[in-house]
């Protein structure tokens, strides 16, 4: 019995003062949690709180110290900030905005300029939306025939099916039951489809 138990004759004041001096010992604080399973005292019940404590943190050291050499440490990826200004690119407006590591969407509350964020890697990024007037402003022909799907050397009769093909697939009633920004979305795209259409219409419908 005096082997299994070797703390068997210790008061509960000399196992707590075993404690305090094997505290980075685990096998003498195992020892000591086996003697304390066997007690029911208050006092009893608080050190053994206090061991198995004290050997989840003997737990975690020990495994530390065996990390195999030359293991890349974990870090935690950066928190984002709680808020961050930035400048709108249509109006120059300060933005003061949340910071989400999720995606967010945004509005300029001055010019109604759509924007996205997301904080990825320690960094806000930021997805401003094109406006209708920056497509028609910055399209060119070959813009068009790109938006288009058609080749350099496609005529006016294949340009003009592939603009119904992309009508059909962008037409607002296919979009009624989407959010409100992602129709804002679709229906820009319409409008590109239609300038883009407009302007190869124009260079390639006088061959007919």
């Amino acid at each position: 019995m005096t082997q299994s138990r070797p703390y068997l004759s210790k008061t509960n004041t000399q196992l707590n003062e075993l404690f305090e001096a094997s505290k980075q010992n685990s096998n003498a604080l195992r020892d000591l949690l086996k003697e304390l399973n066997h007690r029911k005292t208050r006092s009893a019940l608080a050190l053994r709180k206090q061991i198995e404590m004290a050997l989840n943190g003997c737990g975690s050291d020990h495994s530390s110290e065996r990390k195999p050499r030359g293991e890349a440490e974990v870090h935690a990826p950066p928190h984002p900030p709680a808020k961050q200004t930035i400048q709108c690119r249509s109006c120059q407006q300060g933005l003061r905005i949340l910071v989400r590591a999720e995606k967010a969407a945004y509005v300029c509350p001055e010019c109604r300029a759509e924007f996205e964020t997301i904080f990825r890697d320690g960094v806000l990024q930021v997805i401003w939306a094109e406006t209708a007037q920056q497509a028609t402003e910055t399209m060119t022909e070959a813009d068009a025939r790109k938006l288009l799907s058609v080749s350099a050397a496609a005529d006016f009769s294949a340009i003009k099916a592939a603009w119904r093909k992309a009508c059909q697939e962008y037409h607002p009633d296919k979009h009624q039951g989407l959010p409100e920004r992602l129709r804002r979305q679709a229906e820009l795209e319409m409008k590109r489809i239609n300038e883009a259409y407009r302007l190869l219409e124009a260079r390639t419908a006088s061959d007919f």
